[in-house]
């Protein structure tokens, strides 16, 4: 089946400006990998760039090719991107970084913030788990005191009552503690 003339230009003309618009955007990327220069960023900024242009061609075979992607719209795809990357490349690649990198500054001081942040909460609550934990303390008597309701307060007695009945310190105040008071208020 014959394609009419002006839809052969159409197509031709769309993917031209499809190629010089991805290689706008790759150009605006690489502005972006100037700004940020890690590993992650450059693969990440890769990875979009390969999918935003095999996106591109599916569309123009899809939409404008009207189901079919033929090879005069591939290759003028390819030429519109490398007539941009020879004739504006030089000149709008500067242009880019320095719009990156005066919208960095924002994101950067942003990061900077958010690092710092993150720092000294790791500082406060760095023992944040004693804070959940209960506590029980204990009463442990000093050697060679006593414990009042042992009998007296003096060195060198023992723990017994009365003849045969002893007192054990079972490490809980308990409601003992509440009448009897702390343990070493009486020493």
């Amino acid at each position: 089946m014959a394609l009419p003339v002006t839809l052969q230009l159409l197509q031709a003309s769309v993917s031209l400006v499809t190629g010089v618009l991805t290689g706008l955007l790759y150009d605006l990327l690489r502005g972006l990998r100037a700004v940020f220069p890690s590993d992650v960023w450059v693969r990440l900024a890769d990875a979009l760039i390969c999918v935003l242009a095999g996106g591109a061609l599916f569309l123009l075979g899809f939409v404008v090719g009207e189901g079919e992607l033929r090879i005069f719209m591939v290759l003028l795809f390819f030429a519109g991107g490398g007539a941009y990357f020879y004739a504006f490349s030089g000149v709008l690649l500067p242009l880019f970084s320095h719009l990156c990198r005066m919208a960095a500054v924002p994101a950067l001081f942003l990061g900077k913030t958010v690092k710092k942040f993150c720092q000294n909460t790791k500082k406060c609550f760095q023992k944040s788990k004693i804070w959940y934990m209960i506590i029980h303390n204990t009463y442990k008597p000093k050697r060679g005191k006593t414990h009042p309701a042992a009998g007296g307060a003096g060195e060198g007695q023992s723990h017994e009552i009365q003849a045969g009945r002893y007192y054990y310190d079972r490490g809980d105040r308990g409601a003992d503690g509440l009448r009897v008071g702390h343990p070493d208020q009486y020493e």
